[in-house]
């Protein structure tokens, strides 16, 4: 059928078409996406299946990623604990190290440096290492509970703790059976790292066991509680109190004792010298209640250390009645103190010389500490006359007294009238003269007034010093009233008679040096030449003795034939009755024989011949020079402190170089070594024998100078230097000697029993001859005679001797006249001379400066007569006194304050004083040595300090003006009280005298203070230690300081209102308004107000609430002994303990699957310094390296097990990533089995659909053509 309206061959056709064209795109789909199902149409079961097959593939794959990333976590973990474990085998190191005996104290201090620096480390790596901003270790266990300090210390920070206060109690809720728990640790000083070790082990030694409690010092210096639960459980504490809470917050059980801390540093090699009479005597007073009871201590001279001196100390205190139980023990590394026998005894009121500060060197140091300055008033000067008449044996005359001049009159000091003193008539040489004064004197009433003496010595003058000092010492001597008392005046002090001075002559003498002993040989021709110089020759003429040659059986054969040929030789008569050869010694002289003779000599090479070289020169023997050297050293040790400085003293001595390689023989006749050292001249002795070698000679005298028992030896050494043939000996200084210089010299090097002629070897000397000039004996005036002098029968005559016998004396008479020159007299005397036997034996001459002279031809001239006593005796008038001070003075010089410098710091705190508790202030004012004995004094001064807050200055203020009070009360009126904080500075070691407490003793303006020593010491009383010494406890307050903020405001939640705590034993409860906010200072109001008027049962307490730093302060208002414990109630963590805590943690779970229940579980562990058990360890001390040894080692075995926790599960993380990858693969394969296209079928049916799809569409064409035929044939 034919139809042009529907053309069914083209509908069928395109039919076909759609089919193929959809199978095409289908095709097409599975070929571009490579699935086989795109859809859930192409296979719904399939995609079903698939579709779980991929969740469990894409699953397991991130859980592969998630076990990555735990690996990862747990490499890191790894490799810090491999850090960790670098660290503490260092610290084993250093342990091991600080263990070893041959370690010193500053060699363990540096080594404990490092080891703190090392656990610092550790700790760092412990809080600070991370994965993914997130921490890879933990802080605490899982169950935590933390009660965190809030005092900061420093690692060596000492803390003295007694066998009273030793303890730390931990409390835990009432549900934890035990809940109490008491540590206590011994007794002793320990830096801040010692006593978290000490509390260390105590924890480890609970009983009952430690459940997991940890004392805990972290790096920035603050100390943690911390209740670790390992197990699990919760973790609480209720309360924490006892003494050693203070570690945590600031607690103190208050006291009414103070220990007396010295400051003296004991070095750790050097000892303290204690020098008898300067720093051996030592005073304290013992006070308890109201008592005081003294106790002194005599130390012995000697050198101690400072357990040497404690133990001495601890002896003598146990003798003392009185001494309560006190003890001397350590303080600090260096220091001493001196402690109470119980809580209630304070140590005060130090005396004795050793505190005694000392201005010049040498100085004495005390075995706590040196504070007192002595002062000292000379009383000022005194009135003094000193008069320029002067005495000297043999140089003037005797003092003549008689009617004329035998009355001084004098006032002395503040006498109204003047004294006579009446001398008996006689001569008096110098000392005779003061004993008749002194005796006169004393005869007089004047015993106390005055006295004299001598000035100065030959030529003595006569001085009257008067006995008075200061404005009120006078002399005045009468010259005028009475013609008497000037004559008096003259010749006691103006007037001096010098007899004329005598002169000795002396002969010409050549001495020979040589020694002639025994048989003479000389040459044939032998001969002397010489020259004599006299009158006729001045310049000397020579003269030849010859034939002198032959054999002399001794020297004095030779010297008569010398002689002989003298006296006969005609060649020679020009000195025949001049010259004589003379025996000298071993040896020969020529003598001159007459003053005509001024020298003879032997004058060159010529005269200086054989013959004159066996007869004049000598030789001998010499040591030879060793080029020695010396360099003292010295000791000084400054006040407060026993360490020295020490200079080593070297002393050198050159070997010469040919004796630098020999053998050197030592025999018992030349074997001794002398030393100059500061103890004298010492010795060693050497022992005999042929040493190989210097060296080997040093080593002996290096065996003698170490066995000798003498110090300043057996501190000596020698070294050799074999390129340079020195010797050095060094000396070091002992410490057991005092200050001052130090030596070591060569001594006696040439002596005949030395040594060092062997070492130095030895020289052969010449000697010539001596010679001597002659001169004549004079006597000359002492002054100038006058110009005009009056020669009568009183004075014509004069005695000359010139020789040794008195028979041979000559009067000579002048004639009488009046002579207006001094050449006039001077011939006059001469004539008479020449006419005398003295004629050409003496000569008169008048000097230049016109004094008189004598000389004579011979040796001596001695004169009397009434011409010397009259002419010769030159009398000299002085116009006024050598020197003198009419009145005495008193000036700034005269007195040096007494004063004392405290030891407390005045400038750190404010001090408060509590009346009847620490208001009284005592010491002790000692005036001695004054001239009369009455006038010395001791007193007791008692100062009240007024209640109140003192700054220091505000404090010096007011005990200047009472201790000034107290002076001019006790009637010590000469005397100013400085009182200052700081001002003196002593350059003591030790001492803080800008901080400090300085009274001072002055002289007030105008006034005198007796002569004498003044001292101020004894400081004692309630007071004392709160103002004035350094210890270790004061007169206290009980007092507790929370470690929470509450400045900025508290409010009290629901629930957590009551505080609760004892106080006395007395509990105390206290329930807060909820929910109401309050200020800080609002609280602390409130707080009081409970305390005054009731607790939640009405009991009132005895204390008072403050805001210190922030925090709440509880403390009683009475010094003293009190407790505050058992802080508690729901409200402490609001207002008083800083707490932190959990009861679990959320484990760390790696999804490593694709279920909730494919997890691994990824351990979080600590390796803080704290959970390796080393957080409070040290090495600074060998007790505490020995612990910290087997500590590390535990810890070094802890991380090496938590290495393997974490290596295991790296391990067990791998292999669950490999097991991942294999089922994700094996998945794969099946879930592409179900959802990936077969490519070769697909590409075959895409083929096949393209052919049916492009004859779809040739016939679609072929059936619309036909259509179009039909319709074309109707046309």
């Amino acid at each position: 059928m034919i139809s042009i309206q529907s053309n069914m061959l083209a509908i069928s056709a395109n039919r076909q078409f759609l089919i193929n064209d959809k199978r095409t795109k289908k095709t097409t789909e599975k070929l571009s996406s490579g699935y086989r199902i795109n859809r859930a149409a192409d296979d719904a079961a399939g995609l079903a299946i698939s579709e779980k097959m991929r969740r469990q593939i894409r699953g397991l794959t991130q859980g592969t990623a998630n076990a990555q990333d735990g690996i990862s976590f747990a490499q890191i973990a790894d490799g810090s604990m491999n850090e960790v474990h670098d660290l503490l085998q260092r610290m084993n190191e250093l342990a091991v190290k600080s263990l070893n005996g041959t370690c010193t104290e500053s060699d363990r201090v540096a080594l404990n440096n490092e080891f703190d620096q090392l656990r610092t480390e550790i700790d760092r790596i412990n809080y600070d290492t991370q994965y993914n901003d997130m921490p890879v270790f933990e802080e605490h266990e899982d169950s935590f509970y933390q009660i965190a300090g809030n005092r900061k210390w420093d690692d060596n920070q000492q803390h003295i703790v007694s066998s009273l206060a030793n303890e730390l109690n931990i409390r835990l809720p009432k549900q934890y059976n035990p809940n109490e728990y008491t540590l206590t640790i011994p007794e002793g000083s320990y830096t801040t790292q010692e006593l978290m070790d000490e509390i260390d082990d105590a924890l480890a030694g609970l009983s009952p066991c430690n459940p997991g409690f940890m004392f805990e010092l972290t790096d920035k210096g603050y100390c943690n509680i911390n209740f670790e639960r390992t197990d699990g459980g919760p973790a609480e504490i209720a309360t924490v109190d006892g003494s050693l809470s203070y570690l945590l917050y600031d607690y103190a059980t208050g006291s009414s004792s103070t220990n007396l801390l010295g400051t003296t540093v004991f070095g750790m090699t050097d000892p303290l010298i204690i020098t008898a009479g300067q720093n051996d005597e030592l005073g304290f007073y013992v006070e308890k209640m109201n008592n005081a009871n003294y106790v002194s201590i005599k130390i012995p001279a000697g050198a101690y250390t400072r357990s040497q001196m404690i133990d001495y100390l601890n002896k003598e205190l146990s003798k003392h009645s009185s001494a309560d139980g006190v003890m001397a023990m350590e303080y600090g590394s260096s220091c001493i103190q001196i402690k109470g026998g119980d809580a209630s005894i304070s140590i005060t009121g130090l005396k004795g010389n050793m505190f005694k500060l000392e201005s010049t060197k040498p100085v004495y140091s005390s075995v706590f500490y040196d504070n007192i300055n002595y002062g000292n008033s000379t009383g000022g000067t005194e009135a003094f006359i000193v008069g320029d008449a002067r005495y000297a044996v043999g140089s003037t005359t005797k003092i003549l007294i008689n009617d004329t001049n035998n009355t001084l009159s004098l006032k002395v000091n503040n006498a109204a009238t003047f004294t006579e003193i009446k001398l008996d008539n006689k001569e008096y040489d110098m000392s005779s003269l003061i004993s008749e004064i002194n005796l006169k004197l004393n005869q007089a009433g004047l015993k106390d007034q005055i006295y004299a003496t001598w000035y100065t010595s030959s030529p003595y003058r006569l001085e009257l010093v008067s006995k008075v000092s200061g404005t009120g010492s006078r002399i005045e001597i009468d010259t005028k009233s009475n013609p008497v008392y000037a004559n008096a005046y003259d010749a006691l002090f103006l007037s001096t008679r010098y007899l004329p001075n005598s002169y000795d002559g002396r002969d010409a003498l050549l001495t020979g040096s040589a020694s002639l002993t025994g048989e003479i040989k000389l040459d044939a021709d032998a001969k002397l030449t010489f020259n004599v110089y006299d009158t006729a020759n001045p310049s000397g003429k020579q003269y030849t003795i010859d034939g002198l040659g032959g054999t002399y059986t001794d020297r004095n054969a030779l010297i008569a034939e010398i002689n002989n040929k003298i006296q006969n030789n005609s060649i020679l008569a020009g000195i025949k009755d001049k010259i004589q050869f003379i025996s000298y010694g071993n040896g020969i002289a020529i003598k001159g024989l007459t003053k005509d003779v001024q020298k003879t000599d032997f004058v060159g090479d010529a005269q200086k011949n054989s013959t004159y070289k066996k007869l004049f020169m000598g030789s001998y023997t010499s040591i030879r020079n060793g080029s020695f050297t010396n360099s003292n050293g010295s000791i000084d040790r400054p006040q407060g402190s026993t360490e020295i400085k020490k200079v080593n003293a070297v002393s050198t001595a050159t070997i010469p170089q040919d004796m630098r390689s020999k053998a050197i023989v030592i025999d018992d006749k030349k074997n001794r070594m002398q030393f100059d050292t500061r103890g004298g001249y010492k010795t060693i002795t050497l022992r005999s024998g042929t040493y190989s070698s210097m060296a080997s000679l040093a080593a002996e005298m290096n065996y003698q100078f170490a066995n000798s028992n003498d110090i300043y030896l057996k501190s000596t050494s020698v070294s050799y230097d074999s390129t340079t043939g020195k010797l050095t000996f060094t000396s070091t200084p002992p410490s057991s000697v005092a200050d001052g210089y130090w030596s070591i010299g060569n001594y006696n090097i040439g002596g005949s029993n030395s040594a060092w002629w062997a070492m130095l070897g030895t020289q052969t000397n010449t000697t010539t001859h001596g010679n001597q000039s002659s001169y004549k004996a004079t006597l000359t005036t002492h002054n100038a005679i006058p110009e005009n002098i009056t020669i009568d029968s009183n004075n014509n005559e004069l005695t000359l001797n010139i020789g040794s016998d008195p028979n041979d004396a000559v009067t000579i008479t002048i004639p009488s006249g009046s002579y207006t020159s001094r050449d006039a007299l001077k011939t006059a005397l001469q004539n008479s001379i020449d006419n005398s036997a003295l004629k050409d034996k003496v000569t008169v001459a008048v000097l230049n400066d016109g004094r008189l002279q004598f000389v004579a031809d011979s040796n001596v001239i001695n004169s009397s007569g009434s011409f010397k006593m009259d002419v010769l005796l030159c009398k000299t008038t002085a116009s006024d006194l050598y020197s003198s001070r009419t009145e005495g003075t008193y000036t700034d010089s005269d007195y040096r304050a007494a004063y004392i410098i405290g030891r407390k710091d005045l400038k750190a705190e404010p001090v408060e004083i509590f009346a009847g508790a620490n208001d009284v202030f005592t010491f002790d004012f000692e005036h001695t040595g004054s001239a009369d004995a009455s006038k010395n004094f001791k007193k007791q001064m008692d100062i009240i300090i007024p209640e109140g807050v003192y700054t220091g200055d505000e404090l010096a203020a007011i005990l200047q003006e009472k201790i000034q009070e107290k002076f001019d009360a006790e009637g010590l009126d000469d005397f100013d009280v400085k009182v200052t904080v700081g001002g003196k500075n002593t350059g003591v070691v030790g001492a803080i005298d800008d901080r400090a407490l300085q009274i001072a003793v002055e002289r007030k303006k105008d006034k005198e203070p007796d002569r004498g020593q003044y001292v101020l010491d004894g400081i004692r009383g309630s007071a004392a230690s709160f103002v004035f010494y350094k210890t270790t406890g004061k007169p206290k307050e009980t007092y507790v300081v929370g470690t929470k903020d509450i400045s900025k405001g508290i409010t009290f939640k629901e629930g957590q209102n009551v505080f609760s705590f004892t106080a006395d034993n007395l509990p105390y409860k206290y329930t807060f308004p909820e929910n109401k906010p309050y200020t800080g200072q609002e609280f602390i109001d409130m707080l009081n107000d409970l305390f005054e008027n009731g607790d939640d049962d009405g009991n009132k307490a005895p204390l008072k609430a403050t805001m210190e730093n922030g925090a709440l302060k509880i403390s009683h208002k009475v010094v003293g002994t009190h407790t505050i414990t058992d802080i508690g109630g729901s409200a402490r963590v609001a207002m008083f303990l800083e707490e932190a805590g959990r009861p679990w943690r959320d484990p760390m779970l790696i999804l490593v699957g694709t279920e909730t229940k494919d997890v691994v579980e990824m351990l979080r562990t600590r390796v803080s310094s704290a959970a390796l058990g080393i957080n409070t360890i040290t090495i600074s001390k060998p007790k505490y390296a020995e612990k910290s040894i087997d500590r590390v080692k535990d810890a070094i075995n802890l991380v090496s097990s938590k290495r393997s926790t974490y290596g295991s599960m790296q391990n067990r993380l791998e292999h669950t990533i490999d097991n991942n990858n294999n089922i994700i693969e094996n998945t794969q394969v099946s879930e592409a089995a179900i959802r990936d296209t077969d490519m070769a079928y697909a590409v075959m049916e895409q083929a096949k659909n393209n052919f049916m799809s492009q004859a779809s569409q040739t016939i679609v064409a072929q059936a619309n053509q036909q259509a179009q035929n039909v319709i074309d044939l109707l046309r």
